[in-house]
């Protein structure tokens, strides 16, 4: 179905809005080629006046798309504006509802445990494995030994429970986060040792 505004359809109104458009852009320059060819003030050599009517017809046929582009847009959907940008407004409402949810969980991986159980305290992730790892693997060592002499279950009393910088490496981060995390392995490998794990 072919709109009609005015009693004369849409798209010829399109149409004779270009060409006018058009006309309105080409005769001035038109002229004042001629004019300029007439009067014998551009004296060029045939290539380098081909590259500037070129450039000339190139720019008018850019500026003459994007006209007849954004009169067709508009053209093709007039009244369908409210809908787009209620469209676009659920979809931005979206986007800031799951931001706020990653936020959200991000925040709380600060405070509760990560999927490895032990808690993120935020540094690089080799500092934080790396103490993890070295923890867990002296605190399991002593867990085991004290098992094995059947002495009193206290995992602080060790030197490398205190000093916690097993396979530290300043390039890794901060110490006291890498003794953090250290420290909080090593309770948990001491408890398995100490379990006969």
């Amino acid at each position: 179905m072919a709109r009609i505004l005015n009693g004369v359809p849409f798209a010829a109104l399109i149409k004779e809005k270009v060409a006018n458009s058009v006309k309105a852009i080409l005769m001035p320059v038109g002229m004042a080629i001629a004019k300029y060819l007439a009067e014998g003030i551009l004296h060029m050599k045939t290539r380098q006046l081909k590259k500037k009517i070129g450039a000339a017809m190139l720019g008018l046929s850019v500026m003459a798309g994007v006209g007849v582009t954004a009169t067709t847009t508009q053209a093709q959907s007039p009244w369908n504006g409210g809908q787009d940008q209620r469209q676009r407004d659920r979809d931005y409402r979206d986007q800031q509802d799951r931001n706020r949810d990653n936020n959200r969980d991000n925040n709380r991986g600060r405070r509760r445990r990560s999927n490895d159980d032990y808690p993120n305290w935020g540094g690089s992730f080799q500092l934080r494995q790396t103490a993890l790892n070295a923890g867990y693997n002296e605190g399991i060592k002593e867990g085991r030994k004290d098992r094995s002499k059947r002495r009193q279950h206290d995992f602080r009393e060790f030197s490398a429970y205190q000093k916690a910088t097993k396979d530290y490496d300043s390039r890794y981060g901060e110490r006291e986060l890498y003794r953090r995390y250290f420290r909080e392995a090593f309770q948990n490998g001491y408890d398995a040792g100490y379990n006969g794990y």
